[in-house]
């Protein structure tokens, strides 16, 4: 009985008997359909919720799929409108590369990739957008396809460049920032033995004339010079009272220059300017950047003008303004009739790096630093502009009513005050100790030079330490003013100290020595200036 059950359960012959069978194969199978059926809708959630572009091409390029991070990317409204259109078509025919094409085809074999091809692609909108490509071959409802993902790096692109650009300026701010101080040295020998070569009458009358050219030559160079440190942000900023239209006078030449003759420049000032407290350095250098932009705006000249005009700033432009400060106030406009620029080009014009010239023709740093200035002067600057109808920029600067500092009366010939007392000299610029010393001593200083420490010491240990004053370069090989300085008061605690150097501002702080708190003497200098220094800090002495 036994046997007869096993093959009762087993008789291919007894429907019955096999039911459980086809049943179970029938609920495996519908079990793995709603499990492929759970996966898919798992996967096309996911596909629909990525922050990447997730797009489907055919063999032909064609989209037959996209997500809606892809809608957005190629700035399309819906996903109809990307349906049956060319991929590569998103991508300027100029700007496209092997591994681009290499993405968007299918790769040759099953199961590969393609990743990392980095290029532009312009939407549907006309927006430009880096993105990274990575592709495979996938089945798309029963039909050979290839996947893509986009992902969006124009953010991270734009930060790269932001870093690369930032060592790159850091770089060229360290580079000015010696030039100027060896610029600097090159003026104080001109400037000091030109004056030499005056007070002792080694030059006719001629030859006067031609010296005081030099002068005034160096002069211009040492304001150049500032200029270049205020680039590089290593100038001490020294605001002053000034009269923007002597400003600006007294830039017109240069200006005209720079411009070139297609360029006609008209000045527009107003007879009764007030007067404002800025950094004239700062002032002359955001008028620069100002005039450059212009220049560049009229590729085919044009007219340019710069008026100033004294202004009173309602609450109800401050409201409309936000940043500008209500009261009296001294304009100055910049007025173009060049390209324009777009209500999006407005939006970003004072960021700093931000630039619509070709890449090598301008850092995009120009404006913010005039943005910078302004707002440092507790000032406003607004600009208007339409494409095709130029642009025009004001700078809104507070009035004050301090009257400017009179300009010093121009001298013939040089006379410098006389002394007994003795210096003692360290400079490493063998011409600039030369020009130092020789002129001290001819107003009857005693005057020991040395070129560092070392030689220093010698030569005050000989006059067993009967010095009255220490002059002393701030930056110097090996050891500096300040630990020079240190030194020598070991000895003599009470030696009063001038420093002299031709770095400024963050470049002599960070070597410990502030400008407020010694005594500095900027580099050029005059020798009228040197000696009236020296005798000031020797009065209890000579």
């Amino acid at each position: 009985m036994c046997a007869v059950g096993v093959m009762d359960a087993t008789s291919p012959n007894d429907g019955m008997a096999s039911e459980p069978l086809r049943l179970l194969i029938v609920g495996d199978k519908l079990g793995a359909e709603d499990a492929l059926r759970d996966s898919e809708q798992r996967y096309l959630a996911l596909v629909e919720m990525a922050q990447d572009a997730i797009l489907v091409a055919d063999a032909d390029n064609r989209c037959i799929y996209s997500n809606p991070a892809g809608i957005k990317l190629l700035g399309a409204a819906r996903r109809s409108d990307l349906i049956g259109r060319s991929l590569l078509g998103f991508i300027p025919a100029a700007d496209r590369h092997a591994a681009v094409l290499e993405a968007i085809r299918k790769p040759a074999h099953p199961g590969t990739h393609s990743r990392g091809a980095d290029e532009t692609v312009k939407s549907l909108n006309g927006r430009l957008r880096h993105v990274e490509i990575s592709g495979w071959p996938i089945t798309y409802h029963g039909q050979k396809a290839t996947q893509l993902v986009m992902t969006d790096v124009t953010e991270r692109r734009k930060l790269e460049q932001q870093f690369i650009q930032a060592q790159k300026m850091e770089a060229i701010g360290l580079l000015a920032g010696g030039i100027a101080h060896d610029f600097r040295n090159q003026l104080t020998v001109i400037k000091g033995f030109t004056e030499m070569l005056i007070r002792r009458k080694l030059i006719d009358e001629e030859g006067l004339e031609c010296t005081r050219e030099i002068l005034a030559a160096v002069d211009r160079s040492a304001t150049m010079s500032e200029h270049l440190l205020v680039f590089t942000r290593k100038h001490a900023l020294r605001p002053e009272v000034l009269n923007l239209n002597t400003a600006i006078y007294d830039m017109f030449k240069s200006l005209a220059r720079m411009l070139g003759e297609d360029v006609k420049l008209s000045l527009l000032p107003s007879a009764d300017l007030g007067h404002v407290k800025v950094d004239r350095g700062q002032f002359e250098q955001a008028l620069m950047n100002l005039i450059v932009n212009a220049r560049d705006a009229m590729p085919q000249g044009g007219d340019l003008s710069i008026a100033t005009a004294n202004v009173n700033l309602s609450a109800s432009f401050v409201r409309r303004h936000p940043g500008a400060t209500a009261g009296a106030h001294v304009m100055a406009t910049v007025t173009d009739t060049g390209l324009g620029m777009d209500r999006e080009t407005l939006r970003h014009i004072f960021e700093p790096l931000f630039t619509t010239k070709p890449p090598g023709y301008g850092t995009g740093l120009g404006l913010s630093m005039v943005y910078g200035f302004v707002k440092q002067s507790g000032g406003y600057i607004a600009v208007d502009s339409e494409p095709g109808r130029g642009a025009t920029f004001t700078i809104y600067l507070p009035r004050v009513a301090e009257e400017p500092a009179p300009a010093g009366a121009a001298q013939t010939l040089l006379t410098l005050p006389t002394g007994t007392a003795t210096l003692l000299l360290v400079e490493d610029e063998a011409a600039i100790c030369s020009v130092v010393s020789q002129t001290l001593r001819e107003c009857g200083f005693t005057v020991l030079a040395a070129a560092n420490l070392s030689e220093g010491l010698q030569l005050s240990e000989r006059r067993n330490w009967k010095i009255d004053l220490l002059i002393c370069d701030v930056v110097m090989p090996g050891i500096g003013g300040p630990e020079v300085a240190a030194a020598i008061r070991q000895h003599k605690p009470d030696m009063p100290v001038l420093y002299i150097s031709g770095y400024t501002g963050k470049a002599l702080s960070n070597r410990g020595v502030l400008a407020s708190e010694v005594n500095l003497l900027v580099k050029p200098f005059s020798s009228q200036t040197l000696t009236e220094t020296v005798k000031k800090l020797l009065e209890p002495v000579s």
